[in-house]
């Protein structure tokens, strides 16, 4: 049990590895607003959205629809749920990535 907590913990490194990797993961909704490359991120942004609103309708929540080109989230919960989804994909990278770093030094 120890030795989890211990990977729990995040350090300065950490924290900034896993701010990065948030607004990676978000930033086709950011990027999409933005008039030149707005256009581009399209196809991202109906990815970023699919990926995880497609098993969340399938599973039976009321806040998403699917239709031709992917789910359509409804209200704030279903945008909520698709960022909570990214962050806490990019907190489970950045675990796996201070469980490998450990391992390293261990060795």
């Amino acid at each position: 049990i120890g030795t989890n907590m211990k990977m729990l913990k995040l350090d300065s490194k950490d924290i900034k590895i896993l701010v990065f990797a948030i607004l990676v993961l978000n930033s086709p909704i950011i990027l999409v607003r933005v008039p030149v490359i707005g256009m581009i991120m399209f196809i991202p942004m109906l990815f970023w959205i699919s990926i995880p609103g497609i098993p969340f309708a399938l599973i039976g929540l009321p806040f998403y629809e699917i239709k031709e080109f992917g789910a359509i989230p409804h209200g704030i919960m279903g945008w909520g749920l698709i960022i909570l989804f990214w962050c806490l994909l990019a907190f489970g990278f950045v675990l796996i990535l201070k469980l490998v770093r450990n391992k390293k030094a261990g060795q």
